[in-house]
Order: structure tokens, then C-alpha cells, then sequence
């Protein structure tokens, strides 16, 4: 019997991780949506065409233990993980770096850099416990592929929003890179089935500064 597919999408309230929700679960996936904003999250469910196979988990992905919650919920509920969508961020003040509070950049970082941490660290926790064993060069090439077109973007211009974005996906890359050199390499990574859905290729409108 084949066992429905089980994703968790941080950031799912908005933009590029609604847009991920709502192809996902036209494939017939379970999607966990996660984000800090509830009432969002409800905008996203009712967007997908089986609203039923999905669950919503408000999380704000910058306190650890509300990412081990997330997960150990998820688990707890399907059983099983098969897909983490790591796109929790917030943005901060387009301003001078030397008008940037500390407290800004500290918000940022803790969410974008951390939290990303935080999730990755528990994908792997649930994923290796799971009967059929998803080995870790597996699950570190997994991550890889979802990340690498966001590792490449180019160094975005002086005074962008959320600086700390792309030096987290390329930090992020660096470590699933390292890992995966040490890892086996007997194991050959994932292909997603079909190709990835439709909808990733659209244009996407902007997402909100917090998602």
C-alpha cells in the first residue's frame, strides 16, 4: 500500500511558501503549514484543493522548542516525514547598516539563520527514527536540492531588506555541502517524481516582509 507523502512548510502563510502549500497539496501530499501568523495560515489552507489533508501548527521557528513541538506534532499526527520546505524569514528595516539596531539584526538572525538550524535539526532527528531509515547523505542531498536555486541568488544591492537571508541559505548550503562529503557516498540523492510541480516555476507575487 502506497503511504501518502508528509511535508512541512515553514513560512507557509505567504508567498513562495503558500504558493509550495497549495502545489504540494494538489499532488496529493499532507502538509503541515507553519507560521507565526494563524490567521494566515487559515488563508493558505482554504487555498488548497483537499484543505483536509492539510494541518495547521503556528510556530515561530526562532524558539527551539517550538520547532521540536512542530515536528514531534507532525509525527505524532501522519506518522511520518518525507519533505521539510525550510522558508520561515523576516526581513529588516531598509536602512544604513550603521542605522540597524541590534535588535533587528538579532530578530533576523535568530529567524533565518537559527530557526532554519533549528528545523534542519529536527528533519533529520524525525527522519532517522522513521522505520524505513532515510539514511542522512539521503536526506542532506534532499535538502541541498530544495535550497540550491535559492544559494545562488545573486548579492542583492546596499540597504535591501532581510540581509541576512541569502548569507543563511548560502551558510545553510555550506553545511548540507559538508555533510554530505562526509556522508556515504553509496547512496545516490533523491529525484523528485515528475519533476517539480508547475507551480514553482510561476511568477510570484511579493510575500509579506513576515511570514
Amino acid at each position: 500500500m502506497t503511504t501518502t507523502k508528509t511535508a512541512i512548510i515553514t513560512g507557509a502563510s505567504a508567498g513562495i511558501g503558500r504558493a509550495t502549500a497549495v502545489a504540494l497539496n494538489a499532488a496529493g501530499w499532507q502538509v503541515v503549514l507553519s507560521g507565526r501568523r494563524a490567521s494566515a495560515l487559515v488563508a493558505t489552507q482554504a487555498a488548497c484543493v483537499n484543505p483536509n489533508q492539510t494541518r495547521i501548527f503556528p510556530c515561530d521557528v526562532s524558539d527551539p522548542a517550538a520547532v521540536r513541538a512542530l515536528f514531534d506534532d507532525t509525527m505524532a499526527h501522519y506518522g511520518h516525514l518525507d519533505l521539510l520546505f525550510n522558508n520561515a524569514g523576516i526581513g529588516a528595516p531598509a536602512v544604513p547598516i550603521d542605522e540597524l539596531s541590534l535588535d533587528a539584526w538579532h530578530a533576523v538572525v535568530n529567524t533565518n539563520l537559527n530557526g532554519m538550524f533549528y528545523c534542519l535539526q529536527q528533519a533529520f532527528r524525525v527522519m532517522k527514527q522513521q522505520h524505513h531509515r532515510v539514511g542522512a547523505s539521503s536526506t542532506t542531498a534532499l535538502f541541498r536540492r530544495i535550497h540550491r536555486a535559492q544559494i545562488r541568488l545573486p548579492i542583492p544591492p546596499p540597504n535591501t531588506p532581510s540581509p541576512a537571508s541569502p548569507n543563511r541559505r548560502r551558510s545553510m548550503g555550506a553545511l548540507t555541502r559538508l555533510r554530505w562529503v562526509k556522508s556515504t557516498s553509496a547512496m545516490r540523492p533523491p529525484i523528485w517524481p515528475n519533476g517539480w510541480p508547475k507551480a514553482f516555476c510561476k511568477p510570484m507575487a511579493p510575500s509579506s516582509p513576515n511570514r
